[in-house]
């Protein structure tokens, strides 16, 4: 769930922590302020807006840690802020009536959820839970109205974020209603990968098979008909797309195995 207004967050970056090397002059770099201020401007959501709007930010921002299967909000609790992941990862999910667990978003550093919360009275849509240890940064509900009140801009900017959830929602749930197949295929191509780059997947098998709505049994056999065709490798360093054409078409259901 990226939303890449002017700057992109690297893979190594996500892979862990968001660095928080650099030489910025104000505020100090060993400063907890100045590492809130370091790790927002790093994150696509942030990235694109101006320092000193990044820093004001950053001042409001409450950093948090979170133990492995913490649970960082419940479904209709009330919305305190929305959450930026600085390091870790933490799962945004519902609960379905049969007690079965939807995963909506699998978010790493630099991501942020529970942003439509904020003008929301009836609290947060979802739960959220850290998958690991993880450290967010929660920017409350109230300062952010507040700074929203004083920069149109942010303002314009924050809806459009939204806006890109809700379409990136859209396409989860349409991509539900696939085979197997199809829909892994589709996620695998909406991986940020360069040009022949392989790519690690953002969970375990088994989480990502829960985002995708299939048993995991399925995310195998469906990995090992795509590998078996020569769409994708899978190596220690992650997948890499080898004929991204035909694996678009699959994902469109164009085309069939």
């Amino acid at each position: 769930m990226a939303f890449a207004w002017k700057r992109s967050i690297t893979d190594e970056n996500r892979r862990g922590a968001i660095e928080v090397s650099g030489s910025g002059k104000n505020p100090g770099q060993g400063t907890p302020l100045g590492r809130k201020t370091r790790a927002m401007g790093l994150s696509p959501f942030f990235g694109g807006l101006p320092g000193e709007l990044i820093e004001s930010l950053a001042s409001l921002g409450l950093s948090q840690t979170h133990g492995p299967g913490q649970t960082i909000f419940g479904q209709g609790d009330k919305a305190l802020g929305f959450y930026m992941v600085a390091s870790g990862q933490a799962k945004v999910y519902l609960l379905e009536p049969n007690g079965k667990e939807r995963v909506l978003h699998l978010c790493g550093p630099g991501d942020v959820f529970g942003a439509a919360a904020v003008f929301n009275p009836g609290g947060y849509p979802a739960s959220a839970e850290a998958v690991k240890q993880t450290e967010t940064i929660l920017l409350p509900s109230q300062g952010l109205k507040d700074l929203m009140a004083r920069n149109p801009d942010f303002s314009l900017a924050l809806f459009a974020a939204m806006a890109q959830k809700l379409i990136e929602l859209k396409k989860m749930i349409e991509g539900g209603e696939k085979r197997p197949l199809p829909r892994l295929a589709g996620f695998i191509m909406g991986l940020p990968a360069g040009a022949n780059a392989p790519v690690k997947l953002p969970a375990t098998k088994a989480k990502l098979a829960l985002h995708l709505g299939m048993t995991a049994e399925s995310l195998s056999r469906a990995l090992s008909r795509l590998k078996a065709a020569g769409l994708i490798e899978e190596g220690k360093a992650g997948l890499r797309v080898i004929d991204p054409a035909r694996l678009a078409k699959i994902a469109s259901g164009e085309a069939s195995l």
